[in-house]
């Protein structure tokens, strides 16, 4: 059965450069007639049948977690009932439920990896390339006197971490932060490319993501029916103006200035003294949707603190970010950190009035 992975995918720049390149040739999309595929039974799991790669007859192909999901979205099919069929071993209904709809559906195109199906998406979805935006960051991260600080490939998204070590910017005495930038991109329809600010605080190497985004969406031309093998895959000029804007966004997301004004408004936070420290985490799960073990681990966490305010607050979301084995769920937590961390005071109190709300709702 599909499952989403838990496990922390962290490389180093050569060994993710290396997964890409051997990683290449395994890559094809199709484009056909949701009318031409059959969903059927396949070892205890879902799997569709559709013409192969070399077009000389049907194969059969598993999917991803991530698939799954946008093979339900893509069939109205909601997605509680689709992982209820899927645990309880229903898996012919689950066949008989995508065949009654992938027959009234549109033309889609199914990005492959081997015999696996890594994404459904739309018949005029285009993306980067991973290895092509590894190369491109690569210069400019080097044009820049920066480092690379981490990356991860997950089965939706390429990550990259870089650092700017030349530069130190104080959030309070003895507690400084090197500035940097954090380049996403999703080759399976999963987000948009982006750049967006990053910065890891020096005492406990926690990172935290900004607010300022620079990004484009995956849109393209529409398909026509049949393969493309990104062995072969030949450049466009589209393709070189595309990787023209990513150069301009990263050379934009490495001005200092930016940071500057970041960590300038995570400063006004520090004085936001938070009284009620489980309350306002409390306040705060409920609002960013944490889990009860991030719940109870931030709170432990911030329980260390001599004081809670906002930058300890998102500093002790940050840490349980760094302590996930999800690099998914790493990265939506240092997102959440950063917001925490310039969160105006109105935005706060709604949130902490709002958990209040429900406490006295849950009393009566």
């Amino acid at each position: 059965m599909a499952q989403e992975q838990e496990t922390l995918q962290v490389y180093d720049p050569d060994q993710l450069y290396h997964l890409l390149k051997n990683e290449r040739p395994l890559y094809w999309d199709t484009t056909r007639d949701t009318t031409s595929i059959q969903a059927i039974r396949h070892k205890g799991d879902i799997a569709l049948q559709m013409p192969n790669k070399e077009e000389t007859g049907d194969g059969v192909y598993t999917l991803t977690h991530w698939a799954q999901t946008q093979l339900a979205d893509k069939m109205g099919i909601p997605w509680k009932y689709y992982n209820r069929m899927l645990t309880e071993k229903k898996t012919q209904l689950l066949a008989d439920n995508i065949n009654a709809w992938m027959q009234t559906k549109d033309k889609r195109t199914f990005r492959m990896k081997g015999d696996t199906v890594r994404a459904v998406v739309s018949d005029i979805y285009s993306s980067f390339d991973n290895l092509d935006l590894y190369k491109i960051a690569l210069l400019e991260i080097q044009e820049q006197d920066a480092v690379i600080h981490e990356c991860s490939l997950t089965d939706r998204h390429m990550y990259i971490k870089a650092l700017m070590p030349y530069n130190e910017l104080e959030i309070v005495k003895n507690d400084s932060v090197v500035p940097g930038i954090i380049l996403s991109n999703s080759e399976v329809a999963a987000g948009k490319t982006k750049v967006e600010l990053f910065l890891l605080r020096k005492v406990c190497s926690n990172g935290m993501i900004g607010e300022q985004v620079f990004g484009k969406t995956h849109i393209g031309g529409r398909r026509e029916n049949g393969i493309i093998d990104y062995s072969r895959k030949v450049e466009t000029l589209q393709n070189k103006l595309d990787k023209q804007k990513i150069t301009e966004l990263m050379h934009l997301a490495f001005n200092t200035e930016l940071h500057t004004e970041w960590t300038h408004a995570i400063k006004n936070g520090v004085d936001f003294t938070i009284e009620h420290r489980a309350d306002a985490i409390k306040s705060l799960s409920s609002h960013f949707n944490f889990t009860k073990e991030e719940d109870s681990n931030i709170l432990n966490i911030l329980a260390e603190q001599r004081k809670a305010n906002k930058w300890t607050i998102s500093q002790s979301v940050t840490q349980c970010a760094r302590d996930t084995k999800d690099y998914e769920r790493k990265v939506e937590l240092e997102r959440i950190g950063g917001d925490i961390a310039v969160m105006p005071d109105a935005r706060l109190d709604a949130v902490m009035k709002m958990r209040n709300l429900q406490k006295e709702l849950e009393r009566e």
